[in-house]
């Protein structure tokens, strides 16, 4: 029987380990600047989208304010409030048009209620207990533009936000009553924001509130932030 020939061991040479390690760098440093790219591909694409999205809450904050200032103009050229049953059937009118709005109210000089109109008794206790804190009685005192409308600070009430519209009356005969309504805020920001496009979520705040989540299911820390506007 023959022998069968000894194993040799083969040593890569230096050229052949530099031209290795050269491969492996290159190969690292595409897939990080791929990397990179993608990241300010997700930066830009969040940057539009967070511009439009602010744009549309805008809008919408704006077509509810004009609306209640409206509302008010048409009693300011009669020169006085109308009839219980005029109000009745503009309320009920506003609450039909816009879903997310939750009452309206009249308050007088001493921001008690004279008429209301709301879509549930639940509505109705939550403006009783606002008009009772102090800072939110501040908030309605504090001077404002005629004929302007106004929106507050967002409020909590039962795990959802609410803001209060209001607008001073200057009226004649009620010269320091009030109009106001209250937001739905909740409800408002999800029809605004809806669903985000694949891979995208959104939280956002005011102040140090939460106000809407657009996955309230993912903990902040399984997140990556690619955007963000004040």
């Amino acid at each position: 029987l023959n022998r069968l020939p000894a194993e040799r061991e083969h040593l890569l040479d230096r050229r052949t380990l530099l031209a290795g390690a050269l491969g492996t760098l290159l190969t690292c440093s595409s897939w990080y600047l791929l990397g990179l790219q993608n990241i300010e591909a997700s930066q830009r694409h969040s940057t539009l989208l967070l511009s439009e999205l602010s744009g549309a809450i805008e809008r919408t904050f704006s077509a509810h304010l004009l609306s209640i200032q409206r509302m008010a103009e048409r009693w300011r050229m009669d020169g006085r409030l109308p009839s219980p049953a005029k109000w009745q059937q503009e309320s009920s009118g506003y609450l039909r048009d816009f879903p997310d709005i939750t009452l309206t109210a009249l308050l007088d000089e001493q921001l008690r209620p004279q008429r209301l109109f709301s879509r549930s008794l639940a509505e109705t206790d939550w403006l009783q207990h606002l008009l009772s804190q102090p800072r939110q009685r501040d908030w309605l005192r504090r001077a404002a533009p005629a004929w302007q409308s106004r929106l507050s600070p967002a409020l909590n009430l039962d795990a959802r936000h609410n803001s209060l519209i209001a607008i001073p009356l200057n009226l004649p005969a009620n010269p320091s009553w009030t109009l106001v309504a209250s937001l739905n805020l909740t409800r408002t920001l999800k029809d605004v924001l809806g669903a985000q496009p694949q891979g995208f979520s959104m939280r956002l705040y005011e102040n140090q509130q939460l106000l809407f989540d657009s996955a309230p299911q993912q903990p902040m820390a399984s997140l990556n932030q690619v955007g963000q506007q004040l």
